[in-house]
């Protein structure tokens, strides 16, 4: 019986097929073909970590992380570079830890946000410094 995949692997796949009795049929891409099979690796990848819960979910993000420094590698770049970009972009613009979800920007000019009038303050209620909480 065969099974076709035509598919990015890890590197000692081969060697699981062949102890497990049999016959991998692979072969080594070019560095075009190897960048546009990282590429659809990570959206594979995306999607299985979307699906999983708990510990597999850690896994699986294990695996995206596994990509993307081999696409950082193609750059020229390793894990520590991820890192420091990372941390830069967290110091200039925050993280993701306050749950804040964008709704609106809206632009009033010469005008302060508390002057803006009820019926322009946008979906909500809400003024360009409010904040809603979860209730």
């Amino acid at each position: 019986m065969e099974k076709i995949y035509n598919k990015l692997v890890r590197d000692k796949i081969p060697e699981i097929i062949t102890e497990n009795g049999a016959v991998p049929y692979v072969r080594v891409l070019d560095d075009n073909e190897y960048k546009e099979a990282l590429e659809k690796k990570l959206l594979e990848e995306y999607r299985e970590v979307i699906e999983a819960t708990g510990n597999d979910r850690i896994e699986e993000l294990a695996d995206m992380l596994e990509v993307m420094c081999s696409l950082t590698y193609l750059e020229g770049k390793d894990l520590n570079d991820i890192i420091l970009a990372m941390e830069r972009k967290k110091n200039e613009r925050g993280g993701f830890t306050k749950k804040l979800f964008f709704i609106l920007e809206a632009i009033y000019t010469h005008i302060a946000p508390s002057e803006v009038p009820k019926e322009k303050a946008g979906p909500f209620g809400c003024q360009s410094t409010q904040f809603i909480s979860p209730s």
